[in-house]
């Protein structure tokens, strides 16, 4: 969430903690790319907490969490009945066997001329939204190189994400055994020695599988200044195996890419039927882990086999 550091290191970013009034035209042409073109009015933008309205700026309302504008988003939005289109991402998959995408939001606003309204919750999680567009992410991501202290990993580095969970989402933290990442080392891993960076939290640094990472590959752990110089190291891996579950982790990743088209992505999963994988990239290597998260038990499984809105 935007705060004076990201203001500094994201200059680029749309969401800005020094100007909270939200940046309403890249707002709405984001609402153009998806095809809306019916007069928009009103925008939530849970990201800056705002509440914009787009014909009269002082009624802009800010908040100062993502639960009050929230909160204040669902009682405004009750208030217009059946004029309100709610749409969240697993069950409009479920009920109609098809992902949301950006040509068919169009076809369901055509199908209810009748909305005002039209809530998409967390309707980008698909990696479709963001294809087409990782120029612009990239640009909107771009640091500024002086909140990256830690050196860059190196072309031959593998670098390991680690990321401890806090505890109200501590059923993320899947405990993958340190022979998962020996696996895929050896299988993937041109060096028989290989130079393996561990990235993590401080928190995590005496963990089990983190220690257990530096006995097997002595590798060097790197906890960089503060979180965005972590995602400086991340971002800049030529050789990645990102957390299950984790967006930070796997943005990261999708931006080692966009700056190197030979970076390797390897994520491992323990189910096919709803894993933790926000982003389905036709790219990376998929690695199906043993019931007991211990081993490798299929390389390379196909992106299509990954259900990720199974009900």
């Amino acid at each position: 969430f935007p705060t004076p550091q990201t203001d500094r290191c994201f200059p680029n970013a749309l969401a800005k903690n020094n100007n909270r009034s939200g940046d309403k035209t890249q707002l709405l042409k984001l609402i153009q790319q998806i095809g809306v073109s019916q007069d928009v009015h009103r925008i939530f933008d849970a990201v800056t907490f705002n509440d914009l309205d787009l014909e009269d700026s002082e009624h802009n309302n800010i908040f100062s969490d993502q639960s009050d504008a929230n909160d204040v988003k669902v009682e405004w939005i009750k208030t217009f009945g059946q004029k309100a289109l709610v749409i969240d991402h697993e069950e409009y998959h479920n009920e109609r066997e098809e992902v949301i995408e950006p040509n068919n939001v169009l076809s369901i606003l055509n199908a209810k001329p009748e909305v005002r309204v039209l809530d998409l919750n967390a309707f980008f999680i698909n990696y479709r939204w963001m294809d087409g567009r990782m120029d612009d992410i990239s640009q909107w991501l771009h640091i500024d190189p002086s909140c990256c202290t830690t050196p860059p990993p190196g072309n031959d580095a593998i670098v390991i994400h680690i990321r401890d969970f806090l505890p109200d989402d501590e059923d993320k933290n899947k405990n993958l055994q340190v022979g998962v990442y020996r696996d895929i080392i050896q299988q993937y891993s041109q060096s028989d020695k290989p130079k393996v960076i561990v990235v993590c939290q401080p928190r995590s640094v005496e963990s089990d599988i983190v220690e257990g990472l530096v006995q097997e590959f002595n590798a060097v752990v790197q906890t960089g200044s503060d979180n965005i110089d972590a995602f400086c190291v991340l971002s800049n891996a030529h050789f990645i195996i990102p957390t299950t579950s984790s967006t930070y982790s796997q943005l990261a990743a999708l931006l080692a890419q966009q700056k190197n088209d030979n970076a390797q992505v390897h994520y491992p999963t323990h189910t096919l039927d709803r894993p933790g994988v926000t982003l389905n990239v036709p790219t990376w290597k998929y690695h199906l882990t043993t019931s007991g998260n211990d081993r490798i038990d299929e390389f390379d499984v196909s992106h299509e086999r990954l259900d990720i809105f199974h009900a």
